[in-house]
């Protein structure tokens, strides 16, 4: 590989840094990111102004819709102009399209997702579903849908209150009628418009779920960091998210109403996914889609998963093995047996 231009000037170790490091980044991200406790209730209104929206549709769970999803249902108001609860584990498609024909006779101009990955993923599912005409329950339509082109999709807010991370992609995972295989959709029209990171509506998730989406957010940030190629920033912010997420957890467990350590843990969860597709296909995220329905969530999986590996887990890329070592400290004082 011939020398980069101006790295002469360096010492030789430094110049082989330079010289081993290319590529391009291209973000993957939703566009804009609301975070801060509050900002549900601050930004969602001016959010809805943006696209003009009057009738949004309103996609969670029946659990987070008594908590998260009654309080954006506030915020919303008179601009609520429908919604859909029942979505529960793993997206069923039946559940996805039912969400669909609800939000289409809504007449909604835009989607508000509140929960977990399961209800984020319907929400952009259902959005794929609207915008192309297609019937997910069909088995056909899934190889319909790589040559298919949601352009148009409805725009899609999302407020998270589990630390999956769902929200930062634009692939939508939602499980088949007939196997219960988990499959999806993806296109960059359906990352979300804009994500919201409000602790104060993450209060009420459940602190297994916390912690085992915690742990999932860990599968992100290592992905990333083993992630084939050269991807300096989203190392930086991957080792970053491994630096603060045992903190949070572990504030959250002392004491499950800190909003502020929820908030926290959403943005070490934020940290660790600026690199959506390879992350994703990683070891760990890989095998998790197909343990979840033993383990019963992406998270417990992710967490059984960690319990057997360690140092010997892989092949170090070099340049990354100092960010490695520090995440792996990091790693150490995660909270276990929760």
């Amino acid at each position: 590989m011939p020398a980069r231009a101006g790295s002469d000037k360096y010492p030789a170790a430094t110049r082989a840094r330079l010289d081993a490091m290319t590529g391009t980044f291209r973000y993957e991200n939703p566009d804009i990111i609301h975070f801060g406790l509050g900002c549900v209730g601050e930004s969602l209104s001016a959010e809805l102004d943006r696209f003009g929206a009057q009738r949004a549709f309103l996609v969670t769970t029946a659990s987070a819709g008594k908590g998260a999803g009654r309080a954006v249902a506030e915020v919303l108001g008179k601009r609520l102009a429908g919604r859909y609860d029942r979505i529960t584990q793993h997206s069923p498609v039946a559940s996805v399209m039912e969400a669909a024909t609800a939000a289409r006779e809504a007449r909604a101009d835009v989607l508000v997702s509140a929960g977990g990955g399961s209800p984020i993923d319907a929400a952009k599912a259902a959005a794929f579903a609207l915008a192309t005409g297609l019937d997910l329950r069909d088995p056909a339509s899934l190889a319909k849908a790589r040559g298919a082109s949601p352009k148009g999709a409805l725009p899609h807010l999302a407020v998270p209150t589990t630390l999956s991370v769902a929200e930062l992609s634009g692939s939508a995972g939602f499980s088949a009628e007939s196997s219960r295989e988990k499959v999806g959709v993806a296109a960059r029209e359906l990352r979300p418009a804009a994500v919201f990171y409000d602790g104060t509506l993450a209060v009420d998730t459940p602190m297994d779920l916390w912690l085992s989406t915690g742990v999932r957010a860990v599968d992100h940030a290592v992905e990333t960091i083993f992630a084939e190629g050269e991807h300096p920033l989203p190392d930086a912010t991957a080792a970053e998210s491994l630096r603060r997420m045992p903190k949070a957890l572990l504030a959250a467990k002392a004491d499950p109403r800190n909003a502020e350590a929820r908030g926290e843990g959403q943005i070490a969860a934020w940290l660790s996914y600026l690199l959506p597709g390879p992350a994703a296909r990683g070891l760990s995220h890989t095998r998790a889609c197909f343990c979840r329905t033993s383990f019963g969530s992406s998270g417990r999986a992710s967490r059984r998963h960690w319990s057997g590996c360690g140092r010997g887990s892989g092949p170090i890329p070099p340049l990354r093995s100092p960010t490695w070592s520090r995440a792996w400290g990091c790693l150490s004082t995660s909270p276990s047996g929760s």
